[in-house]
């Protein structure tokens, strides 16, 4: 704040004067830091013990199969291991088909209403036939091949992903563009789940097959390939459907073969297959993270048990805690003390508001009893000012406003005061009864910033002493009674400062 200048000194024994509030915060700090900890062990409990039911629970299938399979003939276990090999064969064979119908553009298009864009170009070689010798050779087919095939090769199906930003696979791409071949013509076509792509995908192949002739006019010769119709059709492929078809027909027939396989095999054969099967998906699909798993798997696994237990203290978590809060408490307080407003120290009144000091005040530590850590928090920072009883620096005081006043040849004396609480009226009060007996007609009040009968009782006086108070006096208020003083032609002696 302006005007006031922050005193290292006084602020750390501020800070220190709030050693009570280190206290709770060191205490909060560290019962918050250990119950984090708490739950932390806990969940690494929780983890540690997943692991070991894990364990035991593979140990037991394990177990379980191996009986199944000594119970078995060396014939039925061979019939039971080769049905399981063709079981997971059939798996990743499943696995990809139905990854591949679930990807797949074509497969998860309506069959009744594609998308379609037909592109029909001509294609002209200039060919001409002199007889009765040919020695020309009309390449008009081979041309339109190889124009089909650059239509739906890698590059320009890499360059339709970048366009329309589709993470898909290039073969799920070529597969929306076929071509056809018929003398002189190609017809390219397009489908795609909109028609805005269908559009799109045409223009880039447009753009795309016009950069190619030019170089295929090297191995080819001559030639000019002219775009002579485009259409766009929304209809019904039959071929589609029988695709899709076909696709969920291999998904599922597989699934109720395999269900067949096993109808000839004995009770104990099925449960030994069944056992297997299940014992493999469950080691593939372990609610257990894998990397989680392998970190533990290296412990000692007695170490493990033994350490199955939440640890209700950890001196780390506490040590930090005790930190975080005491740094805590220091902000805080800091900036408490910063930003209060409150009179900070006798420089503030000589510097920020430019008055002048006329003594200071030490709390009466005889006033109330205070323990061994207040009492020598003062005797380092304030140990200067106990050397006189409060009733003596009253005194003192008293004699130096009244000898002030009577330099100045002053009729009368208002003081005045910011600060409203009891312990600065009482010794407002002594000032006040100690300059009557020493013959001052002085007249006091509550603070003139914001009493109007004290503002009209000061006007009517001399001068003017103010008695402000450490940490219990607003700075803005002192300044506002000075502007009322210089308004109001009344000289102000001077301050008294309770420290």
């Amino acid at each position: 704040m302006e005007g006031i200048t922050i005193n290292l000194k006084n602020l750390i024994y501020h800070i220190l004067k709030k050693w009570r509030i280190f206290l709770v915060g060191i205490l909060i700090g560290a019962v918050l830091a250990d119950l984090a900890g708490v739950v932390l062990s806990y969940h690494q409990v929780t983890i540690e013990k997943a692991v070991l039911d894990k364990k035991e629970a593979d140990e037991k299938k394990m177990t379980d199969v191996a009986e199944l399979r000594n119970r078995l003939s060396e014939k039925e276990i061979m019939e039971v291991e080769s049905a399981v090999d063709s079981y997971f064969a059939f798996v990743k064979t499943n696995e990809a088909q139905l990854t591949y119908y679930n990807d797949s553009f074509l497969m998860q298009m309506d069959a009744n209403e594609v998308p379609t864009l037909i592109l029909h170009y001509f294609i002209d070689n200039f060919y001409e036939v002199e007889y009765p010798v040919m020695s020309a050779i009309d390449n008009t087919y081979d041309i339109a091949i190889a124009l089909g095939r650059y239509a739906s090769s890698g590059d320009v199906c890499a360059k339709i992903c970048k366009k329309l930003k589709w993470e898909k696979e290039i073969a799920y791409i070529q597969e929306l563009i076929t071509y056809k071949c018929e003398g002189h013509s190609l017809t390219i076509t397009v489908v795609a789940p909109k028609e805005d792509n269908c559009r799109e995908i045409g223009e880039i192949i447009k753009t795309e097959l016009q950069s190619v002739a030019s170089s295929l006019k090297d191995v080819y010769g001559d030639f000019d390939v002219k775009l002579a119709m485009e259409e766009y059709v929304v209809k019904a492929s039959t071929d589609l459907v029988s695709q899709q078809i076909t696709q969920l027909t291999n998904i599922y027939s597989g699934r109720n073969d395999f269900r067949t396989s096993i109808t000839s095999f004995t009770e104990g054969q099925k449960a030994y297959y069944q056992a297997v099967i299940n014992n493999y998906f469950d080691e593939n699909n372990s609610l257990l993270d894998d990397s989680m798993s392998n970190d533990y798997e290296v412990e000692d696994e007695e170490k493990i048990v033994e350490n199955l237990s939440v640890q209700l203290f950890h001196v780390k978590f506490v040590f930090l805690g005790i930190i975080a809060g005491f740094v805590f408490c220091v902000a805080w307080i800091c900036v408490q003390y910063i930003t209060s407003g409150m009179l900070l120290s006798k420089e503030d009144i000589q510097e920020g508001c430019n008055l002048s000091v006329i003594g200071t005040i030490k709390k009466d530590p005889n006033a109330k009893k205070q323990n061994v850590i207040d009492c020598l928090i003062e005797r380092i920072f304030r140990s200067k000012g106990l050397q006189f009883s409060q009733n003596e620096q009253l005194c003192m005081l008293a004699t130096a406003i009244r000898i002030a006043v009577e330099k100045a040849d002053m009729r009368s004396l208002f003081i005045s005061s910011a600060a409203n609480n009891e312990e600065m009226r009482q010794i407002e009060n002594a000032l006040v009864l100690l300059l009557c007996q020493q013959g001052v007609n002085v007249m006091t009040g509550t603070s003139v910033a914001y009493d109007p009968e004290s503002l009209e009782r000061m006007s009517a006086c001399d001068g003017v002493v103010l008695v402000e108070g450490v940490g219990f006096s607003l700075f803005k208020d002192i300044m506002t009674e000075k502007q009322l003083c210089e308004r109001g032609n009344v000289k102000i002696i001077g301050t008294v400062v309770v420290e």
